[in-house]
């Protein structure tokens, strides 16, 4: 559970964000109509057929899970993005955010693009949003109290507790 929630944790964001990068930008609100449905749709059908696959016995689902995670870490890696990734223009594609920095972020942006090269520092990369975050006092407060939100807030952080009540109450009869 601790990994697969780790994974989850690393995958989800990456996932969700890759649908830009799969299809020219003309044709994205067809994509994103298409995978707001599928996603809808496997949300209904995923839990009602692994109740299905318990009735068989209770370690089926887990392994057709297991199969189809496998399935799709190896689908993942032949997918091809779109052309205007692979050309790697990053200030143009990225020219509406730049627009919003101050000019000497924007030269100190360019520099480090250009020195990079088509590799760059992946750790810098990642690590920058996190910086952005810090330089954004509202942005990181908003972003807290939706974890503290999310985390505390939601209907399977009240699991334990109705599991607890539920097995009590068991004990009484």
């Amino acid at each position: 559970v601790l990994l697969f929630g780790t994974a989850r944790a690393f995958a989800a964001p990456a996932v969700r964000s890759m649908t830009a990068d799969l299809v020219p930008y003309a044709r994205l609100p067809w994509l994103t109509v298409r995978y707001s449905g599928t996603w809808q749709i496997s949300a209904i059908v995923g839990p009602v057929l692994g109740g299905f696959l318990y009735v068989i016995h209770p370690w089926v689902p887990f392994a057709v899970v297991t199969v189809l995670f496998l399935g799709a870490a190896v689908g993942i890696l032949t997918v091809r993005y779109a052309k205007h990734v692979t050309e790697h223009h990053a200030i143009t594609a990225m020219a509406e955010p730049l627009d919003a920095m101050e000019p000497g972020e924007l030269e100190s942006f360019e520099d480090e693009d250009s020195a990079g090269g088509s590799s760059g520092n992946r750790l810098h990369e990642a690590l920058e949003g996190y910086r952005f975050i810090r330089r954004e006092p509202v942005l990181l407060g908003a972003i807290t109290l939706d974890l503290v939100a999310v985390l505390f807030g939601g209907a399977i952080a009240l699991l334990p507790a109705i599991a607890a009540r539920t097995t009590s109450k068991r004990g009484r009869h």
